[in-house]
């Protein structure tokens, strides 16, 4: 039986560490980008709750750059909530939502930044996230 893609990567030390670096960015990513979406709020406007410039909330959110625990926090407090965070063992990770964050991942593998519109999600998570 051939390897899946997923099974290959988690058999890499290198790309395991790598693809969960990734996949945690394209999760927290995704809680902001739906909350924006849920609240109808404008990058502009979350800027000006963090006092940062759209820039800088553009940067976060293509993932051009990296966000701290510091900004994480400060950017769901604008929002409103409380972020939590959980471990679970990484083979744990074969539910049905894992493809889904995967192929989100080998996307922002494949481009530089994300480059969606300014108030989208993902679309190949925008669906699995929203439940």
């Amino acid at each position: 039986m051939a390897q899946t893609y997923l099974e290959s990567v988690a058999a890499d030390p290198e790309q395991m560490k790598l693809y969960q670096e990734e996949r945690l960015m394209v999760e927290v990513t995704e809680l902001i980008c739906r909350e924006l979406k849920k609240q109808n709020l404008r990058r502009s406007e979350l800027a000006d709750k963090l006092g940062k410039s759209k820039g800088r909330i553009s940067q976060y959110l293509d993932g051009e750059r990296n966000l701290t625990l510091r900004t994480v926090a400060d950017i769901f407090t604008a929002l409103g909530f409380s972020l939590r965070v959980d471990v679970e063992p990484i083979n744990s990770r074969c539910d049905e939502q894992e493809p889904i964050i995967l192929r989100c991942v080998q996307q922002a593998w494949e481009r530089p930044t994300w480059n969606l519109p300014a108030d989208e999600v993902c679309p190949v998570t925008a669906e699995a996230l929203a439940g």
